[in-house]
């Protein structure tokens, strides 16, 4: 039975977790609001996306570097303040230039975050495979409840006919709307006219915008400041857990300090190299067409031969990233009884049957679709938890080693995107099964290849 501190331990962790996701996804709901505070065009904005995306990978990177130096619980701090001050001055300054920089700072330390977390859990519970896919299901609850989370913040809305498509990112729909013929409602206030209060001009802003853009800039910068000073209480519960507990993080220091020393011994072992680097390409693709899939799930359900309207892909995107959430709390219950060998199996194979029947959509019709983005979302889930799960068995899991799994698993879902959409833009909106099913047939051949190849390494 684990006592308190570790219990509180766990749910810090946990609620960190959460708040990564949230932050991550919050970009989607409120980008139009945020699109009127900068009076950037939509390809401006949409920049915040990529360097969000980028820092985060990068953000694993440099959490390796500070745990090297100072106690994973301290660098787990620093983050979740440092995050919750970049967060909060998103939404603050009027300039799109600032909020880039707060932005890439901001997931620079969700990075650091994600890194710390996974890798305490791997130092304190080498061999419960079940409480990383129970931390990792924070991650999609987070995502899945953004939008419901800024919807009081929202200073706007828009039509579903002036939608032309969807992004989704990390769970989260972002309406793709042009920006010229968005409409905005204006609300009472006594700064706004009633001469002025249904006037706009191209770019979406008011022809007066001293008085309608603070109201969005009050209503989207105090969502952002809210979601930075959310960051405080985990902060103090890790600041009582570090002076409860200061012999067991000694004790975890001392096995981090271990577990570079590993990394120095294998480093110039070229076995061990390949090894890592192929791990390393099966983190990139797992996450990577997961998000693809779900990211132009709805662009593919409105241009492809299905002709399905921009409503109804929006829900079945919200039911695909539902059942990815419902997937990992599967991934949680499942493990307890099969391995994680067995789990990526499952999961893989879930995929491709799936994706193979996708890919005959246009004869069998839109209920094709349905069951085949829920039995994808659902086989998804688990992956990543079981991939890091899984790898721990063959080799060391250092800080390093594991800022480069989480490097690769972040940056594939930031760039896989990017490539499916250049793919679908060349040669048309059926690309996006194609890809998927080649990529999963790939994951899938390149995880038997590493079960065979780490039995070698561990031997």
């Amino acid at each position: 039975m684990p006592d308190k501190l570790t219990v509180l331990q766990v749910a810090l962790w946990w609620f960190s977790l959460l708040l990564t996701g949230v932050i991550t996804t919050v970009f989607g709901p409120t980008l139009p609001d945020l699109q009127d505070l900068y009076g950037a065009s939509l390809n401006d904005i949409s920049s915040l996306f990529l360097i969000l995306g980028l820092s985060l990978s990068f953000g694993c990177l440099v959490s390796v570097l500070l745990m090297k130096y100072l106690e994973p619980i301290i660098v787990l701090a620093l983050s979740l303040l440092l995050e919750g001050v970049c967060t909060s001055t998103i939404a603050i300054t009027e300039y799109l230039s600032i909020a880039c920089l707060a932005t890439a700072g901001s997931g620079l330390f969700i990075g650091c975050v994600f890194n710390t977390v996974v890798h305490q859990c791997n130092m304190v519970f080498p061999k419960s495979s079940s409480l990383l896919h129970f931390l990792l299901v924070a991650v999609s609850f987070g995502a899945y409840v953004t939008p419901l989370l800024a919807e009081p913040f929202l200073g706007h809305l828009c039509s579903s006919q002036q939608m032309n498509t969807s992004i989704t990112f990390n769970g989260s729909e972002v309406p793709h709307v042009n920006a010229t013929y968005r409409k905005y409602f204006a609300v009472e206030s006594s700064e706004v006219t009633a001469n002025d209060s249904n006037s706009s001009f191209p770019g979406g802003r008011k022809d007066s915008p001293n008085t309608q853009s603070s109201y969005f800039r009050a209503d989207v910068s105090m969502l952002y400041v809210m979601l930075g000073l959310l960051n405080i209480p985990p902060i103090f519960g890790l600041i009582i857990v570090f002076r409860l507990n200061k012999n067991r993080t000694e004790e975890q220091t001392n096995e981090s300090d271990r577990a570079f020393e590993v990394l120095d011994k294998n480093e110039n072992s070229l076995k061990f190299m390949v090894f890592l680097g192929t791990v390393l390409v099966a983190f990139l693709f797992s996450c990577g067409l997961t998000f693809s899939y779900g990211g132009f799930l709805t662009t593919y359900g409105v241009d492809s031969s299905l002709k399905l309207s921009v409503q109804r892909m929006a829900v079945m995107t919200s039911v695909y990233w539902l059942h990815h959430l419902i997937g990992r709390i599967l991934g949680t219950v499942i493990s307890a009884y099969i391995s994680q060998t067995q789990l990526i199996y499952i999961c893989l194979s879930g995929e491709l049957i799936p994706g193979i029947m996708v890919s005959g959509v246009v004869s069998l019709g839109e209920n094709s679709l349905w069951v085949a983005s829920v039995l994808i979302a659902l086989f998804s889930g688990p992956l990543v938890a079981a991939m890091l799960n899984w790898s721990g068995r063959y080799i060391c899991l250092s800080p390093f080693v594991l800022g480069l799994c989480t490097f690769a698993d972040t940056f594939g879902s930031a760039m896989l995107p990017f490539v499916t959409g250049q793919l679908m833009g060349h040669f048309g909106v059926d690309a996006l099964m194609y890809f998927f099913i080649s990529q999963s047939i790939f994951l899938l051949l390149l995880f038997v290849i590493l079960s065979r190849t780490g039995l070698v390494i561990r031997d």
